[in-house]
């Protein structure tokens, strides 16, 4: 399966690109396609003839029998809905009365009555243009009149045409619906004179909104299409590299996951409740899928399970929309496809994250190795904090329009146009949301990246991508139909670019950023703790720990064993390695600091991180701490040992957390040079012979008898009593920053530390 998969990869990139283009330059077509029908005209409101025949009405036409009907049932609905508003679903918008079926390709139960109700307003006399009559009827005193016949009947034309695409009317006075229920029709030839305001109204605020309904869908498929081209480009960016494909194809399982979900979600209006099970059961399955993300990737039996759970939704989904685009389906010109394109996309998607989810859940006994795992010597700390800000802001954004389309379409929509919002553009606004929802994925994901070549890879996607997307949204955007709200969704990537462009751009010789790139990739316990450590470095461009600090440079040379170095026992088993085994010498730098606290006076950590430099590389970077061992177990549990919180409590709960602190916490000790360091992470050594062996670095004086634990700075029984309150003692005399500036005066003075 393995070494078909990155052909099948290809496939699913060629999917991808042909989906993103279409939607980026041809949204009406998708929106044809799968609504099963042609997009409507969208018409040009004709203000001065609609107005020339308004003002010059004289009479109401006779309501028929289908019009009382109208408009007695639809006062109901208005009654229905000042107490109960879920159970009115004629119309979103107050102040109107909406067909609200933009878009649709089934036939409503009021169509016959919106028929009537239309022919009835056009017989409203007198019309600006009658068979045999070479003027109008009658004359205004603001516009003079057309006497061409030809004109005049043009311009009867143009109102006719507004009136018959009317699909939404303003509330009707209560005035009119009497007249209407209480008129009795004596003379079939007979017009009243009626409410003539109330009608008048009533005729130039009604609207159409299919035609507008269906542009503005077509903007949020065409904002889609960004998000889509960017899983495409992280299709192709994965298959140049083995060890990040399997954590990928665990990305692409979720996008086409959430992307069906999305689909059926759209379909399902209320009405069929195995449908409605369906969509919670494949809920359920994102969510167990999300779960996997906690830990690692699941055993075989699990992950068969879940892949067959999988394999039966994706072949569900497929059936049910093709059939569901089968019997709805209406023939547009030129229609040579089957029912729908959607269901062909659906099918298409379907099978491909069943490919991705067996490669991820099963794969092979034998995965790809993880050659790119190891040190990310260029990548800037703040790109880590900047894709965690990106990951958060588009996964609450993407979470949103998925959930709440409706809301997040009238929230971007301008008010005047809110009541536009249908079932079309709520179903197009939730499929924005699962592809912004993807991209978020992406984010999370780029946040495990290794090596130079992925993380900058990465990063020029996230660019591409994201000046896509404002691209799109300026396209599609403007005041008449959408709020500025709507700007900032558009353009938000444009907040990104520049600072990813910045960090790309932007060479650290000191940078000595650990991360480990393995097939399990990040995990959720990972964002608890860059949550809260995002925003310092982002803002001010200062790290979150160890931030208060002194820095010094040196030689370092090496001193090679000798044969009688090996003839003492604690030395008998010491392996030799290439790099300490000859007599050599570099250039070193240095960095003293405290963890948490800016006065040096106070119980904290002491670190120290060392740099071997050889121009602006170097073969050995390494992190150190007071505390022979760390006060937490993993990563995941990094924020216990933040003083924030009920730190006393965790202390007393944690005998890891508490015996750690005591080990590493140093109270003013006499200086940054007395201490001893200790690199607290196990580290793998690799010799030629094929042995692995775990290894760990210490970093201490080279005298150091005559300095007492005091002077050292170890913690006391008061110290032990309270080790969560770090801060200075009352009385004590010395600077905030006197380690600093005793290192900084003992090296000025030339007495060297060794």
């Amino acid at each position: 399966m393995r070494k078909e998969f990155p052909t099948l990869w290809i496939l699913q990139f060629l999917v991808l690109l042909i989906m993103g283009t279409l939607s980026l330059f041809f949204p009406d077509f998708i929106l044809q396609y799968s609504r099963g029908m042609q997009p409507p005209v969208e018409l040009e409101k004709p203000r001065d003839d609609l107005h020339d025949w308004v003002l010059g009405l004289k009479t109401v036409a006779a309501p028929d029998d289908a019009v009382k009907k109208f408009f007695l049932r639809m006062a109901r609905k208005e009654s229905t809905n000042d107490d109960h508003p879920e159970d009115f679903e004629e119309s979103r918008y107050d102040g109107f009365w909406a067909k609200n079926a933009a878009g649709s390709t089934e036939a409503n139960e009021t169509d016959a009555e919106w028929k009537a109700v239309k022919k009835w307003l056009l017989a409203c006399g007198p019309p600006l243009f009658e068979e045999g009559s070479n003027s109008k009827k009658s004359q205004t005193d603001q516009h003079s009149l057309a006497s061409n016949q030809a004109e005049a009947k043009a311009a009867w034309a143009r109102v006719t045409e507004w009136i018959e695409a009317v699909d939404e009317f303003p509330d009707p006075s209560p005035s009119l619906l009497n007249w209407i229920a209480d008129y009795e029709e004596e003379d079939p030839n007979d017009e009243a004179e009626g409410p003539l305001s109330d009608v008048r109204h009533l005729i130039l605020e009604a609207r159409p909104t299919q035609a507008i309904s269906w542009s503005i869908s077509a903007d949020y498929v065409r904002q889609s299409a960004p998000s889509i081209l960017g899983a495409a480009l992280f299709t192709l960016f994965g298959l140049l590299s083995g060890s990040i494909r399997r954590p990928l194809a665990r990305i692409f399982v979720l996008v086409f996951l959430f992307w069906t979900i999305g689909i059926q979600w759209g379909r399902i209006d209320g009405e069929l409740f195995a449908e409605r099970v369906g969509l919670y059961v494949g809920l359920l399955m994102g969510v167990t899928l999300l779960g996997t993300l906690l830990k690692q990737c699941p055993t075989k039996s699990s992950g068969w399970t879940i892949w067959i759970m999988l394999t039966v939704w994706w072949a569900r989904i497929g059936v049910l929309e093709g059939w569901n685009d089968y019997l709805e389906f209406k023939t547009t010109d030129a229609s040579i496809f089957l029912p729908s394109c959607l269901t062909v996309s659906i099918v298409t998607v379907g099978f491909l994250g069943i490919l991705n989810a067996y490669y991820w859940l099963m794969g092979d006994n034998e995965d790809p190795p993880q050659d790119d795992a190891g040190i990310a010597q260029g990548r800037p700390p703040q790109l880590w904090t900047i894709w965690m800000a990106q990951f958060v802001i588009l996964a609450i954004v993407g979470m949103f329009t998925l959930l709440q389309p409706h809301v997040a379409a009238k929230f971007f929509t301008a008010a005047a146009t809110d009541h536009f919002n249908t079932d079309i553009v709520d179903h197009s606004v939730r499929m924005l949301g699962v592809w912004v929802l993807a991209l978020a994925l992406f984010s999370y994901f780029a946040m495990g990246s290794a090596r130079d070549w992925i993380w900058q890879g990465i990063a020029w996607i996230f660019m591409t991508v994201f000046v896509t997307f404002a691209a799109s949204a300026a396209l599609n955007l403007n005041l008449t139909n959408y709020t500025v709200w709507a700007y900032f969704y558009g353009f938000q990537g444009l907040l990104f670019v520049p600072m990813t462009w910045k960090q790309l751009c932007h060479k650290d010789p000191w940078s000595t950023e650990n991360i480990e790139s393995d097939v399990y990739d990040w995990q959720w316990g990972d964002l608890t703790i860059g949550l809260p450590m995002m925003l310092r470095p982002l803002l001010v461009g200062r790290r979150t720990l160890y931030r208060q600090g002194v820095g010094a440079g040196g030689v370092f040379r090496t001193k090679p064993l000798t044969e009688a170095d090996f003839s003492e026992p604690a030395l008998k088993d010491v392996v030799t390695n290439e790099f300490f085994s000859q007599k050599k010498e570099f250039p070193v730098q240095l960095r003293f600091s405290n963890r948490t606290q800016a006065d040096d006076t106070s119980l904290d950590i002491r670190g120290c991180g060392i740099r071997l430099s050889i121009n602006e590389d170097s073969p050995l970077d390494m992190l150190f701490a007071t505390g022979s061992f760390a006060p937490i177990r993993s990563l995941k549990d990094a924020w216990h040992i933040l003083p924030v919180g009920k730190f006393e409590e965790r202390i007393a709960n944690s005998k890891t957390l508490r015996e750690g602190l005591v080990a590493g916490l140093r109270r003013a000790p006499k200086s940054f040079t007395c201490l001893t360091y200790y690199n607290q992470l196990v580290l793998e050594w690799r010799v030629p012979d094929g042995n692995h062996y775990l290894v760990r670095f210490r970093l201490l004086p080279t005298s150091d008898h005559g300095v007492s634990d005091q002077d050292k700075g170890v913690t006391d029984f008061e110290d032990l009593k309270s080790l969560w309150d770090q801060t200075r003692r009352a009385g004590e005399p010395r600077s905030r920053d006197y380690l600093r500036q005793r290192l900084y005066d003992r090296l000025t003075d030339g007495d060297p530390v060794t």
